[in-house]
């Protein structure tokens, strides 16, 4: 009947812990707290981590209380510039009302505003009032050089002039002859932005489902993607899109056409559908078709005014993809969502494991790059030290193990393999330097008018600059949190035999890559994988088995593996039945199934023993 009227449903407006959040509608309790938890950490710069189980509007909650301390963060940053300009504005007026010479009497305007005007001195000998010294330019970029006062009211018997803007006839001596210090200059504060990142992009349309319900649908966002999910142009059989895109990008700015997608990106990132609306991949990719125009860098161009960010976990944990996307989260806001998952990928990041055959073309091509550009010639030495004692460590004299058939591996410590690089002359600093050395080449082939250095075809900068990066962190002091993984056999390829050898730095310590992100104002752990249930209609009923009056049995494989702890599950179980005193009451098997396979099988195996049983019946839940 509203509805029919012609009423707008009134969204729930609260305040959480002095910040408004408009919700879509009454928040749960455990919503509530969420949202006061987000809050405090925002306004308090600290980091969280916060559990909810699924289903009870985590990521709702997430979104308005996140949205709504930023909304607000921004606007008092606005109103504090806006008002120091101001002020800086008046005072500058003051000082030059105050230095201007007296021609005769003048009368103050009336008012309670007024100011008063310096009164001429009686004797030809006293000194007149300076003017104030440029002060620069104004904080808008326009100069203020109508403010200037002429030379000719400088008195030759003060050289310097005086730097205070009080009024000649109540300034004091001593304020007229101490120099002040120079007024800095009133910079625009950078409005904060959330990042928010998830495992897939899977994740990120379900976000974007739940923002379009929130009433902040209308904040300016974007989606930072690979060019294979968001690069239009057509492209043959086997090519590298990365690649491709790179030779494009340098052949325009040499001078060249490249991707005529590339000219249009602005025009599509200025749409007003995707600065004043929701919208997803498919919709940024959708309209690029229509316009001709490459959606990748339009969602970059969006990123320089977006209030929030959605991104995969690595794009904030690899340093590469922060330098080439310009990503930076210093005093900004970072979620991670479904943060079960990120000690996985802080760890994938951190790692690298390298082909002999892919680290001996990459030495060639930097060896023949290094005749022409000086900046290659340090990063082709360390890569043929490295490929050098690659080749000792798992050559055919080498200490390798035989762990399979025809399969031969040797495990190092991080301080070995450190000591291993230091015979290489592969230091921390060294590590450094080839990071410039990198930037540098990558510069020289991207400046016009230096394109006698051309990009060698085969080329993989991306791997070089991982192999850079874990360097860096492996020579930074972080050695003892590394293994290092040396690897040869034989590799069947339909009916041939291709023999490998691998080399691996694997990284066992998360916190390395996500050091990198501590720059952040805050960041906000959230998950749902092993939380306690916050309200009993949003219980997992899969991860708890009640037995009994009262008493609940909880297993998990948190401290062991997968077969044991179901192996411990299903015996509690299956003793429980024989108890005639005491109910069983199971979840259905399909929640059990999702939950975990071991579970699973441990509920058959007390169905088992139940139906074995008939006085003591399986009671089963309803979903």
């Amino acid at each position: 009947a509203a509805a029919a009227a012609g009423t707008v449903a009134v969204q729930p407006r609260m305040n959480v812990e002095g910040v408004p959040v408009i919700f879509p509608f009454k928040p749960y309790r455990s919503q509530l707290l969420l949202m006061q938890r987000v809050v405090k950490a925002c306004k308090q710069s600290q980091h969280a981590l916060l559990e909810s189980p699924t289903g009870t509007g985590k990521t709702l909650a997430l979104l308005c209380s996140s949205l709504a301390w930023q909304k607000v963060q921004n606007e008092q940053q606005a109103a504090e510039y806006s008002a120091a300009v101001m002020r800086e504005a008046e005072e500058q007026a003051l000082a030059l009302v105050g230095q201007l010479p007296s021609q005769g009497p003048q009368t103050p305007p009336a008012g309670p505003s007024s100011l008063p005007l310096p009164t001429p001195e009686p004797t030809p000998a006293a000194p007149v009032a300076e003017p104030l010294p440029p002060a620069g330019e104004d904080p808008r970029g326009e100069d203020i050089d109508e403010f200037k006062s002429p030379p000719r009211y400088r008195t030759p018997a003060r050289p310097d002039p005086p730097p205070t803007h009080v009024p000649a006839a109540s300034a004091s001596p001593d304020s007229q002859d101490t120099p002040a210090p120079k007024r800095p200059r009133l910079v625009a504060p950078k409005p904060f932005q959330i990042f928010y990142a998830t495992r897939t992009h899977k994740q990120i349309a379900q976000v974007i489902s739940e923002l379009r319900r929130t009433p902040y649908n209308r904040t300016q966002m974007t989606i930072l993607s690979s060019r294979e999910h968001t690069c239009i142009r057509s492209f043959e059989p086997g090519e590298n899109k990365n690649e491709e895109c790179q030779r494009l990008l340098e052949e325009i700015k040499g001078g060249g056409h490249g991707c005529a997608m590339y000219h249009q990106f602005q025009n599509l990132a200025q749409h007003v559908q995707f600065n004043q609306n929701t919208w997803d991949i498919e919709d940024l990719v959708l309209a690029g078709r229509k316009a001709r125009a490459c959606p990748y860098f339009a969602a970059r161009e969006l990123m320089l005014g977006a209030n929030i960010v959605f991104c995969p976990y690595n794009y904030l944990l690899d340093p590469a993809i922060r330098q080439q996307l310009n990503i930076d989260v210093k005093n900004n806001i970072i979620i991670l969502d479904e943060a079960h998952n990120i000690e996985d990928i802080a760890r994938e990041v951190a790692s690298v494991t390298l082909t002999f055959d892919k680290l001996q073309q990459l030495q060639q091509i930097l060896s023949q790059l290094a005749q022409v550009a000086h900046n290659a010639q340090r990063l082709s030495a360390a890569i043929r030290s490295l490929l050098n004692w690659f080749d000792r460590a798992t050559g055919a004299a080498s200490h390798l193990k035989q762990v399979d058939y025809e399969t031969f591996s040797q495990t190092l410590t991080g301080t070995e393999g450190a000591k291993a690089l230091l015979g290489c002359g592969l230091t921390g600093p060294s590590a450094a330097m080839l990071a410039q050395d990198l930037a540098a080449l990558l510069q020289d082939f991207t400046t016009p008018g230096r394109r006698q250095i051309e990009r060698p075809a085969g080329l993989d900068v991306g791997l070089l600059e991982r192999i850079i990066m874990v360097l860096r962190f492996f020579l930074s002091g972080a050695h003892e949190d590394y293994i290092i993984l040396l690897k040869r056999g034989v590799e069947r390829m339909g009916l041939g035999r291709i023999p490998y050898r691998s080399l691996t730095f694997a990284c066992l310590n998360s916190a390395i890559a996500i050091n990198d992100i501590k720059t952040a104002r805050s960041i906000i752990l959230t998950s749902g994988a092993g939380a306690g249930a916050a309200d009993p209609r949003h219980a997992r009923a899969a991860a708890v088995v009640c037995i009994g009056a009262g008493r609940r049995l909880c297993a998990h494989s948190r401290g062991g593996p997968h077969h044991q702890a179901g192996a411990a599950l299903g015996c509690r179980m299956g003793d429980s039945t024989q108890r005639p005193q005491h109910r069983v009451q199971l979840p259905e098997p399909e929640r059990l199934r999702s939950a975990g396979r071991h579970r699973h099988c441990a509920a058959a195996h007390l169905r088992h023993r139940a139906l074995r049983r008939p006085g003591l019946p399986a009671v089963v839940l309803p979903a």
